[in-house]
């Protein structure tokens, strides 16, 4: 599990935060990156369970602290996570589409959004593509993102 972030001042230092359904799981400073894996020696995420995070400034100058839109995440099942790669294991690689289903089935809105962007890449013209993209982003709770999307839609070009 990697998170990753972009952000304006990508040297500065931030705080990632892991929450669950009773406070924080695990938080970690890191400075000049813009993502974080999820270390072995941390808690265990379980199947199943709703997670968020967030990111958000760590300098003690920036008060309050500047914080990221919150990210929702999932660990799926050992039996659900087989089912998904051994479907992904039959998609051909230039099929970012059908990939980007696979994962959305799963819960796995993130890869579902960098998959769609993929296909986008291929295709920058394809209005569906990003009427299919700021969904996404809207039910991952990345409203600023999907606004952007939608605003891309209707305006005229």
């Amino acid at each position: 599990l990697t998170f990753t972030w972009a952000g304006d001042e990508a040297d500065a230092p931030v705080k990632v935060t892991v929450y669950d359904e009773k406070g924080t799981v695990w938080e970690k400073e890191v400075e000049g990156a813009t993502h974080l894996a999820y270390p072995a020696d941390a808690p265990a995420l379980r199947p199943g369970v709703d997670y968020s995070w967030t990111v958000e400034s760590a300098d003690p100058l920036v008060i309050p602290p500047l914080r990221s839109e919150t990210g929702f995440f999932q660990v799926l099942p050992a039996e659900e996570a087989a089912q998904l790669q051994e479907a992904l294991d039959q998609v051909e690689a230039d099929r970012p589409l059908v990939t980007a289903s696979l994962y959305y089935r799963h819960g796995l809105l993130d890869a579902a959004i960098a998959e769609t962007r993929r296909a986008l890449d291929s295709d920058p013209d394809n209005q569906q593509l990003h009427s299919i993209l700021a969904r996404l982003l809207g039910e991952a709770g990345r409203n600023a993102e999907a606004a952007a999307e939608f605003d891309r839609i209707l305006s005229p070009h």
